[in-house]
């Protein structure tokens, strides 16, 4: 990671989407440039989250050391510090967007937050079909 760097952010459904970033940038805002160019509503840009995960990817978190989930008001720079400037080159990490939280009505979410819902089917498909 430099000063000015591009990371690549995978999504559920096998995309990977990347981001232009600089050290001062918060997570947050690397979510919602992320969640606005697949066409996310802003109302939903709060079940999101970023993770680190190791890669080759499991796609479940055994451990702490497997995954790390992303406080929204960390800056990019923390991230750096906190998991790439120690980390051995044997280790890789990558980031993933995922939705954590979702709402509480199900039926609700799929009429007035169809993108969301559908980023949500990709997910649970996906982590589904790495556990069969």
């Amino acid at each position: 990671m430099n000063e000015a760097d591009i990371i690549l952010v995978y999504m559920p459904n096998g995309i990977v989407k990347s981001v232009r970033y600089n050290f001062e940038i918060k997570v947050q805002k690397v979510i919602h440039i992320l969640l606005s160019a697949l066409g996310i509503d802003r109302v939903s840009f709060g079940y999101f989250a970023l993770r680190l995960i190791r890669s080759p990817v499991t796609q479940i978190c055994n451990n702490n050391n497997d995954c790390h989930w992303l406080h929204s008001a960390l800056t990019m720079r923390h991230v750096y510090d906190k998991f790439f400037s120690k980390t051995s080159s044997s280790i890789q990490l990558r980031f993933e967007l995922r939705l954590r939280f979702i709402s509480k009505d199900l039926v609700e979410m799929y009429q007035t937050e169809t993108n969301a819902f559908m980023f949500l089917h990709d997910q649970v498909l996906a982590d589904y079909v790495t556990q069969v």
